[in-house]
């Protein structure tokens, strides 16, 4: 075995916001690749490893949120790129997620030797799924669809690796011009201790700690509430349904959070809960029936992951980035949720189906292909086969 001393670089707030998607799939996969032997060091706007951005800078910015997140996008991208051409002699692989297109099109080619870029999505995927009419986000998208056809443009003759955590951002990235046979498919992943099935006693348990009906079939979503996660076609299609039959929980905060909360006003089958910490949303996940969501593009949500090893059924929008997921684990339906009568109708009489098969079925597919040691052992053997 071949131990590697690894840079891992990510704009999302890691270590202080492990939440987001990007910052708990390099830690949980970091925590495996140092396991192995290997040396990791993690590279973010506001610390992990390597600290870029000195925190008077932040500070200064923190009363402007938006400025706040834009800005230190763009300064963490350009020191990054400063600091792997000063020092990247000093690493075997350079891991990087998501890199700023218009930034990142300056990077001289033979850098790009080391370097592996794991994309999550695409400007070129989320516009076409885009619920953004004004004329801000119009333009915000047409430019980085443009610079974004520029990086992969520059990347077409360069033999690196490009990773993808969905194989519909293949198809995206593969019209953007690169070859298929340098974009490899490694899934996003669960920590499968941490996320699992528990017994009838143990969820009536965690039921009656937070106050949640024992007659009634539980519903959960998790994720932030925001135009393009179209959580209020979630909440009109639930309103339309025997409240008898279910209850709803809604986990996240988001631009959307109070509108949310007055649209399920006087709903008692619906709980808006906010953000809750990690132990929290495990506890509210292994008491529940079935996961829901309405979003209408995604790359590989881990909320549906962790869902799906904590044995849940799994209910969303017909989107081809989750559904093979759900197919192939024949565990769950797809509804359209922009027809809310339809969609409540639907989901109905899924909810009078009691097929126990669905929470076996979701445990067992997460375990054979997405807890995070397999994910892991993908990354390690395309790092070695790199070098």
């Amino acid at each position: 075995m071949v131990f590697l001393k690894i840079l891992v670089c990510l704009s999302s707030w890691y270590p202080h916001y492990t939440s987001s998607s990007i910052g708990v799939i390099v830690d949980e996969v970091s925590k495996e690749l140092k396991k192995r032997g290997n040396v990791v060091y993690i590279c973010s706007p506001v610390g992990g490893d390597i600290e870029l951005i000195k925190p008077d800078i932040i500070k200064k910015t923190k009363n402007f949120e938006l400025m706040n997140h834009y800005y230190r996008i763009f300064l963490f991208w350009n020191k990054c790129l400063r600091y792997i051409i000063k020092n990247y002699c000093e690493y075997d692989i350079i891991w990087v997620h998501h890199p700023i297109p218009y930034l990142w099109i300056f990077l001289n080619r033979y850098y790009y030797k080391k370097i592996i870029i794991t994309q999550h999505t695409t400007f070129t995927g989320i516009s076409k799924k885009s619920p953004y009419t004004s004329l801000k986000f119009k333009l915000y998208f047409f430019l980085m669809r443009w610079f974004e056809k520029l990086f992969f443009k520059k990347l077409r003759d360069i033999k690196n690796k490009i990773t993808v955590i969905s194989p519909v951002v293949i198809d995206e990235i593969e019209k953007l011009g690169i070859s298929k046979d340098r974009i490899i498919y490694i899934p996003n992943g669960v920590n499968v201790y941490k996320y699992k099935i528990f017994n009838l006693k143990m969820k009536n348990i965690i039921k009656e700690k937070y106050e949640i009906p024992k007659d009634k079939i539980i519903l959960i979503s998790v994720g932030r509430l925001i135009d393009s996660k179209h959580p209020l076609d979630l909440i009109k299609t639930f309103k339309i349904i025997d409240n008898e039959k279910f209850y709803l929980n809604i986990l996240g905060k988001g631009d959307l959070f109070n509108k949310i909360k007055f649209h399920s006003k006087g709903y008692k089958n619906i709980k808006i809960w906010g953000y809750v910490d990690e132990k929290t949303k495990r506890e509210l996940m292994s008491a529940s029936d079935y996961y829901v969501s309405a979003s209408r593009y995604e790359g590989q949500p881990l909320a549906l992951l962790e869902s799906m090893s904590s044995g849940l059924g799994c209910i969303t929008n017909n989107i081809p980035n989750i559904t093979h997921i759900i197919e192939d684990a024949n565990c769950g339906f797809t509804v359209d949720f922009s027809n809310y009568s339809d969609a409540a109708n639907k989901i109905e009489n899924i909810l009078k189906i009691k097929n126990n098969k669905f929470n076996k079925n979701a445990r067992k597919f997460i375990e054979k292909k997405h807890d995070w040691n397999i994910v892991a052992k993908n990354y390690e053997e395309l790092f070695e086969k790199m070098i």
